[in-house]
């Protein structure tokens, strides 16, 4: 009985000190989540610029700019729950959380854009492009920034 109580306490002292730091795990967790969120959001953005192709103002680019959105908005939500117990994790959150947020923020702007030409609004549908332009440049160079933090993780 004795025997049996020291292999325990012995075969759980080697499972802890095989496996990986607390911070290492939370780092890890945020990078997993944010290549899971990245891919899905690459994804949709090709079936989007399809859309685009084929006709920029047609419902099925409506939809797919809205499906953008929308993954961008679940993967800054997604990415706030995480909890990095490093500094370069934090970073690398925020900085993703940044990107993700101006995406759907540009996102949104498209959409306004696609319902200004449908009306017939010149000026405006002008704006809100010129505006989308502005912060989807700007989401894609913070999503590369991001992206190069993570993998230092």
């Amino acid at each position: 009985m004795r025997g049996g109580a020291i292999l325990c306490a012995c075969a759980a002292v080697l499972l802890l000190a095989g496996t990986p730091s607390v911070a290492y795990a939370s780092n890890q967790s945020v990078m997993s989540t944010f290549v899971d969120w990245t891919t899905r959001f690459g994804t949709d953005a090709d079936v989007q610029a399809r859309a685009a192709n084929d006709a920029p103002l047609s419902t099925a680019m409506w939809k797919a700019t809205t499906h953008v959105r929308d993954d961008a908005l679940q993967a800054a939500r997604a990415l706030k729950k995480e909890q990095p117990t490093t500094a370069s994790g934090r970073r690398a959150r925020a900085t993703a959380i940044k990107a993700f947020s101006t995406y759907a923020s540009g996102e949104r702007e498209l959409l306004l854009y696609i319902r200004a030409a449908r009306n017939h609004h010149a000026a405006v549908a002008i704006k809100h492009f010129g505006l989308a332009q502005k912060r989807l440049g700007k989401a894609s160079r913070l999503l590369q920034q991001a992206a190069t933090l993570a993998a230092r993780l």
